[in-house]
């Protein structure tokens, strides 16, 4: 209780850093008005050792045991098949650590709040729902449960958080998180669907640390979908590479072409040879030379389909960034999660070739 009283001491200081004075303050309050509408023992933490939730966990334990030291809230852990060991260890370090009250569960989230409203007395919990999150858009700080779900509050601490004011919190104040963050990811989930995010990946093979990107919105680029990890069985073209059967998405790359300037002249062939092959092309999508965009279209198609082929438009010319730029070529082939050459070569600043 010690050091939350003195992480509260500090974050009410004159000494936290100017980009988190706002969100600190708004984060606080709502705290406060949570535990005033509630009180600690209706209020529960959900805690899956994620960045987010870290913060939530440190904001919430240093406001009780600064203004409420007789009091506790308890925090939710759900435990997962396909967990990341780190953020068990991690939980668990917390656990120890900070003397946290955390209820486990191993069933769905759904039963787990039915037990927590039921038989827990839990009327809110605490979130690190964000804006950038799937469903973050258009919440609220205090949102009831859906009609489907358990009746209970949803209390949103940090929802106009940034990215970047997640991690200066973290960071400034010498916060404990998940060890993975150090090793590339940026957004975690679990071992099916959670990768390293591709714009942290070195030349020598390795990750920067999850603070380190710059690009606060493409967080996720780590998170694909359960499917997209499942290996399927296909049959092998005359090439050596597994095509037949499989779906084909490709992400044309090229200024030239959404400009007008150019016409598109890759799609036609890749169709036609595909086909030959038994493979079917199911999406097809140009986009401009931006890495950023680059990365979120390849990234999308791989979580849904067998293979992403990359091509310039008309082949690479002098401002295209997939030909130039070496971080894009490790952003994009860290994104993919296999590539396949039909009989022509299809890479980052190679057209497509009969």
């Amino acid at each position: 209780m010690d050091f939350y009283k003195e992480l509260y001491r500090r974050i009410t200081s004159e000494d936290v850093p100017d980009s988190l004075r706002i969100p600190l303050k708004s984060a606080l309050k709502v705290i406060e008005q949570g535990l005033r509408l509630y009180g600690a023992k209706s209020l529960i933490n959900s805690f899956n050792g994620g960045k987010d939730a870290t913060v939530i966990l440190h904001l919430v334990e240093a406001y009780v045991a600064y203004n409420a030291p007789e009091t506790r809230v308890r925090s939710a852990f759900w435990e997962e098949k396909n967990s990341f060991r780190e953020i068990d260890t991690f939980v668990l370090t917390c656990e120890t650590k900070h003397h946290l009250d955390i209820i486990r569960y191993a069933c769905s989230f759904t039963e787990g709040l039915n037990d927590l409203v039921q038989s827990k007395g839990c009327k809110a919990v605490f979130l690190g729902t964000r804006r950038a999150d799937p469903n973050g858009e258009k919440a609220e700080s205090y949102e009831p449960s859906s009609t489907n779900w358990p009746a209970f509050m949803r209390i949103n601490p940090v929802l106009d958080w940034s990215y970047e004011n997640v991690w200066c919190f973290l960071r400034s104040f010498n916060l404990d998180y998940c060890e993975l963050y150090d090793r590339g990811y940026t957004s975690l989930g679990n071992t099916t669907n959670t990768l390293p995010n591709p714009l942290l990946l070195k030349s020598d093979g390795t990750y920067r640390p999850a603070y380190e990107l710059a690009e606060g919105h493409c967080e996720r680029l780590g998170r694909v979908s359960s499917s997209a990890q499942e290996e399927k069985t296909v049959a092998t073209g005359k090439d050596g590479e597994q095509v037949r059967g499989s779906t084909v998405g490709m992400v044309v790359i090229g200024d030239e072409v959404l400009k007008g300037k150019v016409e598109e002249k890759n799609v036609g062939l890749v169709m036609k040879m595909l086909h030959q092959r038994g493979a079917c092309l199911r999406e097809v999508v140009i986009v401009p030379d931006e890495k950023e965009a680059i990365a979120a279209n390849v990234l999308a198609q791989s979580s849904k389909l067998d293979v992403v082929l990359t091509s310039g438009g008309v082949g690479p010319t002098h401002d295209d960034i997939t030909m130039d730029s070496k971080e894009s070529e490790i952003m994009i082939t860290g994104c993919l999660r296999k590539v396949a050459a039909t009989g022509w070569r299809v890479q980052m600043h190679v057209p497509v070739k009969p």
